[in-house]
């Protein structure tokens, strides 16, 4: 176990840094230190709630701002940010930077790797218990060579070993719509699983784009095969899944749905097949007629065609401030949409919505921390996952 950085306060940043630097002596300071040789990164939006870390010395960095996430800096004030990054500007401005200096850590590790010298930022998302830092490197000249996802416990070393597993399988797959990222080396350093991978052109702009790409989500699905499946298995699988976690209240809830569902509807088939796990507008781009696509490590086979499109809205939802008593009359008018899509009827349409809450629901209380209040996504999947069920019975009057 690798101790938390001592001048950081305990929490995610620090052991991120520890992790990544783990024997460097590490500082803050809010200007920049002349003649100092320790590299420096802006802590974005700041040091008690990190999320980015952008390098001080390298102007293009500022494209990571693209990908932070939108529910928490408005579109003005981020265009701000980044264009402050861009232009120099925030280097003369008093904010929190960290310093490291001393061993090289993961920067000389990809130096090595890349022959060259290159810049990092970190992506570091929200402190889950799933979470993990994201590596962007750049070279000199600012162009991004490369991300490294960083699995840094049991739990994120195992998503890395998964994506590494799905990309190996599309990369053998016949793709006419979708591009996915090449693996570019996997290793373990430092206790840590590293995965780098190059990038793709489309993420490195923000879409505005909130076209589904059913086309592209189908072909997906096909990847591997499919068959059909009845309702009552595919709502055994998930409880299987459900009775892995910490007995609680909303544990509960969830098994109660999957029993009810499996009870009121588990004969009806459902057709099954592959989906990315994670189908969102920040993980896909369209580019040159293709749909390249970010961030396999929830890919799956096997789980009921739709439930990708049902992702896709249901993030949407999210991102809007959808209340979740509105949100199961969207998801359903997914599933009537992807149905018009689809060459045949492959998708059953309210019992999918249930399952897909449930599987969402499974995951989001697996990536809780321990003993802490339910995340506001969480309880907001919760609650729509209670009123699905109702509006199956309604829908059967």
């Amino acid at each position: 176990m690798i101790a938390p950085t001592s001048v950081l306060d305990p929490g995610y940043l620090a052991t991120t840094v520890a992790s990544l630097w783990p024997t460097s002596r590490v500082s803050l300071s809010r200007r920049e230190q002349a003649g100092s040789t320790a590299a420096s990164w802006f802590v974005l939006p700041s040091v008690n709630r990190p999320r980015l870390l952008i390098p001080t010395q390298q102007t293009k960095a500022a494209i990571m701002l693209r990908r932070y996430d939108s529910r928490r800096l408005d579109g003005y004030a981020r265009r701000s940010l980044e264009a402050a990054v861009a232009s120099g500007v925030l280097s003369h401005v008093p904010i929190q930077r960290l310093l490291v200096d001393g061993d090289d850590g993961i920067i000389g590790y990809l130096q090595r790797l890349f022959g060259h010298d290159v810049a990092v930022g970190v992506l570091l998302g929200s402190e889950r218990a799933n979470g993990k830092p994201v590596v962007q490197v750049f070279s000199a000249n600012g162009e991004t060579l490369a991300f490294v996802k960083v699995g840094h416990n049991v739990a994120t070393g195992a998503l890395v070993r998964g994506e590494a597993q799905a990309l190996r399988a599309l990369a053998d797959a016949e793709l006419r719509l979708l591009k996915v990222p090449q693996i570019l080396h996997q290793e373990r350093w430092n206790g840590l699983e590293l995965l780098v991978l190059s990038p793709m052109r489309a993420s490195q702009q923000r879409s505005n784009d909130d076209d589904p790409a059913y086309d592209a989500m189908l072909e997906l699905a096909a990847i591997g095969g499919q068959r059909w499946s009845a309702v009552a298995d595919v709502a055994g699988r998930l409880r299987d899944r459900a009775l892995v976690l910490q007995p609680s209240e909303a544990r509960d809830q969830v098994l109660a749905v999957l029993a009810k569902t499996s009870s009121d509807r588990g004969d009806i088939p459902v057709l099954l097949g592959a989906w990315h796990g994670d189908w969102a507008p920040w993980n896909f781009g369209r580019r040159n007629g293709r749909v390249e696509v970010w961030d396999w490590e929830r890919f799956e086979t096997l789980v009921p065609v739709g439930f990708d499109a049902l992702h896709h809205r249901a993030q949407l939802l999210w991102r809007d401030k959808v209340p979740a008593s509105s949100c199961v009359s969207h998801l359903h008018k997914v599933e009537r949409a992807l149905l018009e899509q689809a060459p045949t009827q492959t998708v059953s349409e309210k019992p999918s919505t249930s399952l897909y809450l449930a599987a969402i629901a499974i995951r989001y209380l697996g990536d809780q921390k321990d003993n802490r209040a339910l995340r506001p996504r969480t309880g907001w999947v919760l609650d729509q996952l209670s009123r699905s069920v109702e509006s199956t019975v309604e829908g059967r009057r």
